[in-house]
């Protein structure tokens, strides 16, 4: 693979997972002298959405003997329903909870493989997560990024050789 398509891969992987779930501490000492320490945190989910009233949906229906992976899939085609339905609040709560993860994971796992399939994978996680951030995104398109991540979570799971089940009708 030519370096020039390598580059630009391994550089929005390594943007996308350091904003995904950096933290950075800072030490330093109060006008008073006392020491302080300050953490802040990049990562989206590092406190609850202000807008989630409701608790996490119930786990999505899963066939017996699927994987984690498929698991994740399957919950990102009922996020996909709930989006449709105009249920943001609890397509937000299933990402969150059953989906989110499980992509950190496939990407990391892809990356040894495919550098370009990881980062497509990361860069498609990261336009649904500031859709359900970004009061101003349209449903349909939120519904779209999600149906492309979906794809990108199919082609990552294929290149990993990974059983993709379904998505419930």
């Amino acid at each position: 693979m030519p370096v020039r398509r390598i580059l630009p891969a391994a550089v929005a992987l390594t943007v996308l997972l350091a904003a995904c779930g950096s933290e950075e501490t800072s030490q330093g000492a109060s006008p008073s002298g006392e020491p302080t320490t300050v953490t802040v945190s990049a990562s989206p989910s590092a406190s609850p959405s202000p807008s989630r009233t409701e608790p996490s949906p119930t786990p999505s229906p899963t066939p017996e003997g699927t994987t984690p992976e498929g698991y994740a899939l399957i919950a990102l085609c009922t996020v996909e329903t709930d989006l449709r339905r105009g249920e943001v609040e609890r397509a937000e709560a299933t990402f969150d909870d059953e989906v989110h993860e499980t992509l950190h994971e496939l990407a990391h796992a892809v990356e040894e493989v495919d550098r370009e399939v990881a980062a497509a994978l990361l860069v498609a996680k990261a336009k649904v997560e500031a859709g359900f951030v970004q009061p101003a995104v349209q449903a349909s398109a939120q519904r779209r990024a999600v149906a492309a991540l979906v794809d990108e979570m199919r082609e990552t799971m294929a290149e990993l050789d990974i059983d993709q089940p379904a998505c419930p009708a």
